[in-house]
């Protein structure tokens, strides 16, 4: 028979190696997403698909950029980075409705070029779908870059339900022979955040002119969501690269998800308000001089604060759009309406002439 003692000298070391053994799968998790954390490094991305549209200088260029949110940020949505409880789409038939819509959407704006941001490839959030080659097989007449933004093996938060496996980026599609390229940003989020965190990046391609040694530069961005601080460090590095290729003689198209106010919003139609949740920047023209176009369309929101499924008092701003350098002439811009169905932001199409 045990004795009193004796049972408490086993329910202790048994309680003490539950302990032990709690502590050290803990400990190396951490360790591992600490030593496997994702940082994007400079480098040449492939290119996929068959292009054989050339360029010249005179043509006219029409460009749609598209946050489309995961897959998961539909009207019927909230995100909890945002404000919001969810972490994850409620199932796959949403996020596979969701990116056919998406899809649709951009086909009817018969773009030549398409940049994607916040396109998973396999992440829980998302039901595994792959985003980026649905979409790429849809426009299977574009080659196709992608440039991840946003690794991680499993990221334990929110702690009620956690976002676990994430693989998303930014997409360029395009009719023209292209090359890739990555090229980082500044990022400067601390570990744990640092772990699962997005980290911005510019996906670069490069589509030669006819008869010339120029370039058409195209940008796609996305720049930090939360961080204004350090959303203003990319901008800064942004402008700095844009100013680099146009000053060889290219065309510099950017677009995308700046998460600012460009200087061309009517900021009285979309004031920045205090608040917790999200509060974009407003970026004004010191950075770029001399003839940079700021193309933007506030005839409506291009995206939408995902704290709540859409409601009367969500929150809306512009902040997605283009700039183009000097040597080209903006004809159109125009945020295309969607009342944010399958997105938590808009499309926004621009046509863009390369000056001769």
């Amino acid at each position: 028979m045990f004795t009193l003692k004796r049972k408490f000298k086993i329910i202790t070391i048994i309680l003490t190696i539950v302990i032990v053994t709690a502590v050290i799968i803990v400990s190396g998790g951490v360790i591992y997403l600490y030593t496997n954390q994702y940082t994007p490094e400079e480098k040449a991305l492939e290119v996929f698909g068959v292009s054989s549209m050339s360029v010249s200088a005179g043509d006219k260029l029409k460009l749609t950029t598209y946050n489309i949110g995961y897959g998961i940020k539909d009207s019927n949505s909230d995100y909890f980075e945002d404000g919001g409880k969810s972490s994850k789409a409620q199932n796959y038939e949403t996020v596979d409705s969701n990116i056919q819509e998406i899809a649709k959407t951009i086909e009817a704006q018969k773009s030549n070029i398409i940049f994607i941001q916040d396109a998973d490839i396999a992440s829980d959030r998302s039901h595994c779908l792959d985003e980026v080659s649905f979409l790429s097989t849809h426009f299977n007449r574009y080659s196709n870059a992608y440039a991840d933004d946003q690794i991680c093996t499993f990221a334990f938060y929110p702690t009620s339900s956690p976002l676990g496996k994430i693989r998303s980026g930014s997409v360029i599609l395009t009719k023209y022979k292209a090359k890739a390229e990555l090229k980082t940003l500044p990022n400067d989020s601390k570990f744990p955040d640092s772990a699962w965190n997005r980290k911005s990046v510019l996906l670069v391609d490069r589509i030669p002119v006819e008869d010339s040694k120029k370039e058409v530069v195209l940008i796609n961005i996305n720049l930090d969501s939360y961080n204004s601080d350090i959303r203003l460090d990319q901008y800064k590095a942004l402008c700095e690269f844009m100013q680099i290729e146009y000053a060889k003689g290219n065309y510099v198209i950017t677009g995308g998800c700046f998460n600012s106010e460009l200087p061309s919003v009517n900021k009285n139609k979309y004031p920045i308000e205090e608040n917790e949740i999200f509060m974009p920047s407003e970026i004004s023209t010191e950075f770029l001089t001399g003839g940079w176009k700021y193309c933007t369309d506030d005839s409506y929101p291009t995206m939408r604060v995902a704290n709540s499924s859409l409601n009367d008092d969500s929150i809306k701003y512009v902040v997605d759009g283009f700039i183009t350098s000097p040597n080209t002439i903006v004809s159109d811009t125009k945020t295309v309406n969607t009342s944010f169905a399958n997105s938590n932001h808009n499309p926004v199409t621009v046509e863009v002439t390369l000056v001769k």
